[in-house]
């Protein structure tokens, strides 16, 4: 199992960068329309460290360009994340398949009973 699970981890690991990046660009923008409203009086802002001019055009374009980068990451995560699972859903039932045999053969070599034998 543990190799299965290996198999999932890359495409899991690329859905959270995916969804970090869509994350940011939302917080971004949110904090950006809450500092325009009329709540901070200050001219500049700061988000995540960052100090920018809020009215300027460049921090709502990278919002922007964050959420547009977040969203197509996030189809590119899910379909990466549909294909591992494919591969994992067939070698679970080729795992499946082979140890039903393994108990079919298991079963083949059991001796008859005695009420078996004597059966005409």
């Amino acid at each position: 199992m543990n190799g299965l699970l290996k198999k999932l981890l890359p495409s899991y690991v690329f859905g959270v960068f995916a969804g970090a990046v869509l994350l940011i660009g939302a917080i971004l923008l949110v904090e950006i329309n809450y500092h325009l409203s009329g709540a901070a009086a200050a001219p500049t802002m700061s988000v995540f460290g960052v100090v920018f001019d809020p009215h300027a055009a460049l921090p709502w374009l990278i919002s922007l360009v964050l959420i547009a980068a977040g969203l197509w990451l996030t189809r590119m995560a899910a379909a990466r994340m549909s294909a591992a699972w494919g591969v994992v859903a067939l070698e679970l039932q080729a795992m499946r398949a082979n140890t039903i045999a393994a108990a079919i053969d298991k079963a083949d070599d059991v001796p008859p009973t005695a009420a078996e034998e004597a059966r005409p």
